[in-house]
């Protein structure tokens, strides 16, 4: 009779291990499930922010340059302006132009005029300070914007580079060269009238016979 007592005890006891012991590996399955997913969830916002990091260099990047695009550059002109503006501090820009261009194009096809360009955009990109924006203003221009620069300083660093391309060999035998306005920022009281006042010292570079920077605060610099 005992014994008879204890088999449903038993039976009850070992139908309770068991369901403990399913539970427990259904539990361990689903904390794996867990991980695994976390896993691909971490994967996943690791490549999103690949993606979005690539997005906004593609949406800053000039296409054929590698170098910033003008759009960028408006955006960088205008913030570094104002903090300028308001703690009255130094900025510079340097407005660059390819001298006769064209003629490359003519000459030699567009193929090596995109090589001059994306040459040239390396070339000043490599030589100037981290602080500096560098980037492709349209066709064959180029702005370089200098926080914390007066224009002197700013053309011995237009100087530099007009210095560097000019002295560069070409395969195909032909030279090229640079034109740069320098201006810094004053009294000007906004960024068009910032502009405006490189351009004209670009002008004046050209003017001068090319491969020349002219700054507002100087007579061309010899070259």
């Amino acid at each position: 009779m005992a014994w008879q007592a204890i088999v449903p005890i038993i039976i009850a006891s070992v139908l309770v291990f068991a369901a403990l012991f399913i539970y427990l590996i259904r539990l361990q399955n689903f904390n794996q499930q867990i991980q695994q997913a976390n896993k691909r969830l971490a994967l996943a916002e690791h490549e999103l922010r690949e993606k979005n990091v690539l997005l906004h260099q593609v949406s800053v990047t000039d296409k054929l340059t590698g170098v910033y695009n003008r759009h960028h550059l408006d955006t960088v002109l205008a913030e570094e302006f104002e903090h300028a503006r308001r703690y009255h501090r130094p900025l510079s820009l340097v407005l660059f132009d390819l001298d006769r261009f064209k003629r490359i194009n003519d000459q030699h096809g567009h193929q090596v005029g995109d090589y001059v360009l994306t040459q040239f955009a390396r070339l000043g990109r490599d030589n100037v300070r981290r602080s500096d924006t560098f980037g492709r203003w349209g066709g064959e221009e180029f702005l370089l914007i200098c926080p914390e620069l007066t224009a002197p300083q700013a053309a011995e660093v237009a100087n530099k580079i007009r210095q560097l391309l000019a002295d560069r060999q070409w395969q195909l035998g032909f030279t090229q060269t640079v034109s740069a306005g320098v201006c810094e920022r004053g009294d000007l009281q906004s960024v068009d009238h910032f502009i405006s006042a490189v351009d004209r010292q670009l002008y004046r570079a050209k003017a001068s016979g090319r491969n020349t920077v002219c700054s507002d605060s100087n007579q061309p610099v010899p070259h």
